[in-house]
């Protein structure tokens, strides 16, 4: 009978641990995998506690800001004065996404502030997100999370396009050289300069009159 009864409790217990054990492998299964996610993606990541202290950050973090983040224990990591705000005023520390984000309890979405770069001192453009995170019985965030992706080629790549755009008016409104807008089939916008080359009026663009076949040496058919 106590044979019996010890059979049973070791049976029992199996049974009780498998579920648990099975639960185990499940957790360190999928904190395995949020760690390589939070370690491999493109967005920059930095975890605060609510006293400042740096929790934990990822490699693209540390690219984006030039700061050793494995060393970094507090914030600010952009010193005061080195964050500027899109119009080049200085951007307070006090009114950053994270300090915001835990000391009102909302998620600060989408504020765009300029850091410089702590190895180079190039000026580099981030989109922030700062999101609160561990809450208390009374709601208050102990942690906070600031997300932020690089803007700084996206930027160079509008400047040069505002820049060209410029150029392009400035050439075309001077009428000293021959400027035209082609599609696939015709013509969509040219200055002055251009049509009396062609021998057309301005008139004939706005209409659709010239298509870029006819504009187009007989030898090549994608040329002009």
């Amino acid at each position: 009978m106590i044979e019996a009864q010890r059979r049973s409790s070791t049976v029992t217990a199996q049974r009780d641990q498998t579920p648990l054990g099975g639960l185990a492998g499940d957790l360190a299964t999928s904190e395995e995998r949020y760690r390589t996610l939070f370690e491999t993606m493109p967005l920059g990541i930095v975890h605060y506690d609510a006293d400042g202290s740096v929790i934990g950050a990822n490699q693209a973090a540390s690219e984006i800001l030039g700061i050793d983040l494995t060393a970094a224990k507090s914030w600010p990591l952009v010193p005061e004065g080195q964050a500027v705000r899109e119009d080049g005023s200085p951007f307070p520390l006090d009114e950053l996404p994270v300090p915001v984000a835990l000391r009102t309890g909302e998620i600060v979405a989408d504020t765009v502030a300029g850091v410089r770069h702590a190895k180079t001192g190039e000026l580099r453009w981030v989109r922030i997100t700062a999101v609160p995170d561990a809450r208390d019985n009374r709601g208050r965030p102990s942690r906070a999370y600031a997300i932020f992706i690089d803007l700084t080629e996206q930027r160079r790549t509008e400047a040069a396009l505002r820049q060209s755009t410029t150029l392009f008016g400035r050439l075309r409104d001077a009428n000293v050289l021959g400027v035209v807008v082609l599609g696939e089939d015709k013509v969509y916008e040219a200055n002055d300069a251009y049509l009396a080359i062609i021998g057309y009026s301005r008139d004939d663009p706005e209409a659709g009159r010239i298509t870029r076949p006819e504009i187009s040496p007989p030898e090549s058919a994608d040329g002009l």
